[in-house]
């Protein structure tokens, strides 16, 4: 899983051990707070190191596609 803010490089973000191999894995990314509204993107990776597609595709057949994004203010 890597994290951008505000467009920013991509960084790697902290995961749990998964369960197993087919099971989603929590994720941390630590981030030092600044006031005023950011976007965050996700993106994860495959096990062979293949980057998810950043096009929106849908779900099926193999998957999640697209960088998942929010907006906040702090």
């Amino acid at each position: 899983v890597e994290v951008s803010v505000d467009d920013g490089p991509w960084q790697e973000a902290r995961l749990r051990a998964p369960l197993s191999e087919t099971t989603w894995v929590i994720w941390r990314y630590e981030w030092p707070f600044a006031e005023g509204q950011h976007t965050f993107e996700v993106r994860c990776a495959e096990a062979d190191g293949t980057p998810q597609i950043e096009e929106d595709r849908g779900n099926r057949p193999s998957g999640a596609t697209g960088i998942h994004r929010r907006k906040t203010k702090i």
